[in-house]
């Protein structure tokens, strides 16, 4: 049995997931796991600017950030070991992603590595993506490599994150990809109603829908590429957020990217799931919104797919979860980014691997 603590920083900005795992393999290749204990650290103000406007430091105080950041996240994952009783072999740390420009060949999650391992006393796997990127792929996804080794039971995998991501098993192996925003625009438009987050949906239940607003969505330039294909926070506020104007009610904004959102997940799934197994695994905080749920289960119509939304503890940490794993398999030398995910030339095994 291996012990590994995920530590998971969305694009979203909701928050820190923490989350102790036991893995095992019983049979080569065959893997089983389960969270032991978990929880999530909301970020004071202060630490919440500092990473929502990372990306406009100069490149001194963003160095300088990487390493207080990581120093941050080591000693949160230590308390966290003492808190639980559970001592992890290492440390997977997914880190916050501060630019991811595939095209232009990098991706960058703040966060050091070093730090964090010299903090916590433990070995530490980060910088998950650089491996890929380097091999000509997207970066992203990579959690299908440990979706299909952990979740065998399910066909499609819907992560309502900062970004809603599609994994689907299809014949010839694996399809992934960044869909639209998800929780990154939808927390947005919560906070100009004084909300972090819409809970339930309700705000958006409250709007009304957006005709110009929804054609003017479906022309995002991004929605024309085919898979394998990712979104980082650029390709956000640059194509999606100035569509977002104070002109409209943020209820009838929210209500309106809801129905947007479930439409274009729908879209591409009966685009290129037709072969997939039709039992979709949806997780992420995305999940709890009962307006989006209720958006997809309606825009799928009669197409036979099963939408099953799992316990609030592998909603919330999925993710966390799943970066434990891929942590694990770096630690192991085992590929964990998948080259049928992210267009890359190759499988790799990415993560940079830092000791106490």
């Amino acid at each position: 049995m291996y012990t590994v603590l995920g530590l998971m920083s969305g694009t979203s900005l909701d928050g820190l997931d923490l989350a102790i795992c036991h893995f095992e393999e019983p049979t080569p290749g065959t893997w089983s796991g389960h969270i032991v204990a978990a929880r999530t650290l909301t970020y004071d103000a202060s630490m919440d600017r500092r990473l929502r406007f990372a990306h406009l430091l100069s490149g001194r105080e963003l160095i300088f950030l990487h390493s207080e950041y990581g120093l941050y996240l080591g000693e949160v994952a230590r308390a966290f070991m003492e808190e639980s009783g559970q001592y992890p072999d290492l440390v997977a740390s997914h880190g916050h992603t501060v630019y991811h420009e595939p095209a232009r060949g990098f991706t960058f999650q703040l966060g050091s590595g070093a730090h964090i391992a010299k903090a916590c006393g433990r070995p530490v796997v980060c910088d998950f993506r650089s491996s890929d990127v380097a091999a000509g792929g997207q970066g992203a996804p990579l959690v299908p490599a440990g979706e299909q080794a952990l979740f065998p039971e399910y066909g499609s995998f819907l992560n309502l994150g900062g970004m809603a991501n599609i994994t689907l098993r299809v014949s010839e192996g694996l399809k992934a990809w960044d869909v639209a925003p998800a929780n990154y625009v939808l927390n947005r438009l919560a906070a100009a109603c004084g909300k972090p987050f819409d809970e339930s949906g309700r705000l958006a239940a409250s709007g009304k829908y957006l005709a110009s607003l929804a054609l003017k969505l479906e022309e995002i330039p991004y929605y024309r590429k085919a898979p394998p294909k990712s979104l980082g926070a650029e390709d956000v506020e640059k194509q999606f957020l100035p569509l977002l104007t104070t002109e409209h009610r943020p209820e009838d904004m929210l209500h309106t990217y809801c129905r947007h959102l479930a439409g274009r997940v729908a879209a591409e799934l009966k685009a290129y799931g037709r072969k997939a197994i039709k039992r979709i695994l949806v997780t992420g905080g995305g999940a709890h919104n009962t307006f989006l749920m209720q958006c997809l289960v309606d825009a799928l119509g009669s197409e036979g797919y099963q939408v099953e939304v799992p316990p609030p503890l592998l909603i919330n940490f999925k993710e966390a979860f799943v970066f434990a794993f891929l942590g694990l398999l770096r630690w192991l030398g085992r590929p964990n980014s998948l080259a049928l995910a992210t267009g890359a030339k190759t499988d790799s095994s990415g993560g940079a691997v830092y000791l106490p």
